[in-house]
């Protein structure tokens, strides 16, 4: 069977781009060159490596006593080695691939190295800053930083070779994967104990970074070199025999530079052999000189009579895979960079000539941070404007006035322009009363961003306005823009509005919305402002049907009653496989007095009612006094003597009218069960003590190795010395091998086991 497996990252070099900034691409050099020693130096460098803390354990140890003295002498001490160790590139880069790895954790399927190895580098960070006076975290937060995202790399790693039907000790599966003893026993202690000192989990967190390079990282290899997208285009031009395609293929090859398109045909024409080739190369190179010239006469230009409806057609479009952040190579329409927290969409959109870019709702900066410094640094993007601070530039801010730290409010139906593209403010207070979508255009097409107040099948709530402002808003606003206008919501809501919208109405536009939304993870920039008009009931106010379905004629008032009904609206449950589930059953006051579950109860008030005959005023009858033996029989709970038994019939019957009344009969089955747990707890101690008595030969003491040796030999099993010191520090927590195994300890083992409850 054929399996997909979805990584965080868009490709493997960009996992790779994530290692060169965590260890350095020096160390990747020399693992290349076969200098294992140096490239070992070098992770531990990037590491951040503390001399001070693993020479002097006993200074190191002062911090946590509170040793003012000894504490300004080691950050003095770290600082000066950390400075001299690492230069601040290395700190930034460092800093990137913990945030880019914060955002693949958020999209899921992140590999528990790649995170450990991100919080681990995060703790040494705050470490560092901290010890430079750059930040005011106490040594107790640093320590509870370290220890934290120690724990959860030694665990997740260990959980995740865990055998599923014998289950290992986690000193067995350290020992299968070459992971330090010590290693776990750290893990016990912060995990169990108190905090261990600054010292001991600065040292250890250095050397699991050390580990985990060794044990995943430098498996990956080296990253490959970029392909140049240019000339991978002209190879398929070459490639191509179909006129049809050669057309389609030069007029994206337009997007470069003449110069440095002709320089790559060139290239290719004199390396590539074969006369057909050669030719192919020289009449590409004439055609598209000449298509520039046109280009300069043409502000539309057509290629080669290519017919309209086919230039229109964004030749990546048909193949873009189903993805909310991969990045966008073709035209200037926008593409989601990221599906964040709560189903965010943040939009980039680029004019393709003048690189300008404006970025949309980046609701988690965080998360898109990354993507956009790796754009504007490689030169692919001129950011003129964004809903966030990057760096030390502050740059222009457009959105309503609340928005926070806007620096400008469009007025509506103002317009501005991105390079070559018309962008305009369309007001829609609504969901917010600064709500505003921006309308935009060029030669290649039309979208619109709705944020809140459009969605696919939907539309935003009205948290800050009425049913009158929405329905200004999407049907005289938004619903006046061209037909062909694509739509781009701020957030995927499409299959929970599919679900509300074919409950209201069934027509066969919705049906193929509802089955194109089963299919697709993204649905953003598939459907038109004419999609819209037939499959968002919330833009149909004026359609009998929905008029119908509402028993409302005025549009406002259609606008309302769809809003109350899509806010009260829960989908139909699915229904189980299986048969349905007995509610569970509730304690009485009765039950609750006397410490009884409310399972036992129900068998009580059966055993009651086997027996009981009715009479007036008691709600449960009453039990004949020669039926309470049978009654306490049933129970499971018979009188142990006759002596017993007189003993509860003058409780149950003290004036001998001949019956018992329900209330003292629960009394006395309530203490008859407990006094049967307490014999099944005095019979388990005594299994307990006899089992453990097996491995001490009769002793009280605890089980020790030797204990075990001796078993082990007994049954003749070859057993390694080593597994059998793994089993004591398993079963005792990891205090000591000398300490052996106390009896509470062997009964914990043993009910983990499965051996007794």
């Amino acid at each position: 069977m054929v399996q997909y497996v979805f990584t965080p990252w868009r490709d493997r070099q960009e996992l790779l781009l994530v290692r060169d900034q965590f260890y350095g691409s020096e160390a990747l050099t020399r693992a290349a060159a076969g200098g294992a020693s140096s490239s070992r130096r070098r992770v531990e460098e990037a590491a951040g490596r503390d001399a001070y803390a693993e020479q002097r354990p006993e200074e190191g140890e002062g911090l946590d006593q509170g040793d003012a003295g000894r504490h300004s002498t080691a950050a003095a001490a770290a600082n000066d080695y950390q400075t001299s160790s690492r230069e601040q590139g290395d700190r930034d880069e460092q800093h990137k691939a913990v945030g880019r790895v914060s955002m693949w954790m958020q999209r899921g399927n992140c590999p528990h190295m790649v995170e450990s190895t991100a919080l681990l580098m995060a703790a040494v960070l705050s470490d560092e800053a901290a010890a430079a006076g750059n930040a005011g975290a106490s040594t107790y937060a640093v320590r509870a930083a370290y220890a934290a995202a120690f724990s959860r790399f030694v665990t997740g790693l260990l959980d995740g070779h865990q055998d599923k039907l014998r289950k290992q000790s986690m000193y067995s599966i350290a020992k299968n994967i070459g992971l330090p003893a010590t290693f776990v026993e750290l893990r016990h202690q912060a995990t169990h104990e108190q905090l261990p000192s600054l010292a001991k989990l600065r040292s250890a967190a250095r050397k699991a970074l050390v580990w985990i390079w060794d044990y995943y990282w430098k498996h990956l290899g080296e990253a490959e070199k970029a392909k140049d997208p240019c000339r991978e285009l002209v190879l398929s031009y070459l490639r191509e025999d179909d006129e049809a395609s050669r057309l389609k293929i030069m007029r994206r090859l337009r997007q470069w530079d003449l110069e440095y398109l002709q320089k790559t045909i060139a290239e290719l024409q004199r390396t590539l052999p074969g006369n057909q080739v050669f030719l192919k190369c020289l009449k590409l190179s004439k055609d598209m000189a000449a298509m520039t010239v046109e280009d300069a006469n043409d502000p539309d230009p057509k290629v080669g009579g290519m017919p309209e409806q086919e230039q229109e057609q964004d030749p990546d479009r048909s193949s873009e895979p189903n993805t909310g952040w991969s990045r966008y190579s073709g035209t200037w329409r926008p593409k989601p960079i990221g599906v964040g927290s709560s189903n965010n969409y943040a939009y980039l959109v680029v004019d393709d000539k003048s690189k300008d870019a404006v970025i949309i709702d980046p609701a988690n900066p965080p998360e898109v941070t990354p993507i956009l410094k790796d754009a504007i640094s490689s030169g692919q993007i001129n950011l003129t404007a964004i809903l966030a601070d990057l760096g030390n530039e502050k740059l222009t801010i457009i959105g309503g006035k609340d928005c926070e730290g806007v620096t400008k409010t469009p007025q509506h139906g103002e317009t501005f322009q991105i390079g070559d593209i018309s962008v305009r403010a369309v007001h829609t207070p609504c969901h917010t009363q600064d709500s505003i979508c921006y309308y935009m255009e060029d030669s290649t097409g039309k979208a619109v961003f709705t944020g809140d107040t459009l969605f696919v099948s939907g539309c935003g709530k009205f948290f800050e306005g009425s049913a009158a402002e929405m329905h200004e808003a999407l049907n005289n606003r938004l619903g006046a823009l061209p037909e062909d206008t694509l739509v781009y919501p701020g957030h995927e809501y499409t299959k929970s509005n599919v679900r509300f919208t074919i409950s209201v109405s069934q027509t066969e536009p919705i049906k193929k919305l509802q089955e194109f939304a089963e299919n697709h993870q993204v649905t953003t920039g598939k459907f038109t402002i004419g999609d819209e008009k037939k499959h968002n009931v919330f833009m149909r106010v004026n359609d009998p049907e929905i008029q119908k379905i509402t028993g409302e004629t005025d549009p406002v008032s259609i606008m309302g009653k769809l809003r109350e009904m899509k806010n009260n609206f829960k989908p139909p449950k699915r229904k189980a496989g299986g048969p349905s589930t007995a509610p569970k059953p509730r304690q009485s006051r009765l039950a609750k007095e006397h410490n009884v579950s409310a399972q036992e109860e129900g068998e009580i008030k059966e055993a009651f009612g086997l027996f009981a005959e009715p009479m007036d005023g008691e709600k449960n009858g009453v039990l004949p006094i020669n039926d309470v033996k049978s009654a306490l029989i049933a129970l499971g709970i018979p009188p142990s003597s006759p002596a017993e038994l007189r003993e509860f019939i003058s409780i149950l019957d003290p004036d001998n009218d001949g019956y018992a009344t329900y209330e003292p009969f629960f009394a006395i089955c309530a203490l008859k069960f407990h006094a049967r747990e307490d014999d099944t707890d005095d019979a388990h101690r005594e299994e307990l003590i006899e089992a453990f008595q097996l491995f001490t030969n009769g002793h009280d003491g605890p089980i020790t190795l030797a204990h075990l040796r001796r078993v082990a030999a007994v049954l003749k099993e070859d057993v390694d010395e080593e597994l059998l010191k793994d089993m004591i520090l398993e079963a005792n927590g990891g205090v000591g091998v000398a300490r052996g195994v106390e009896l509470d300890e062997f009964d914990s083992v043993m009910r983990n086991a499965g051996v007794w409850r």
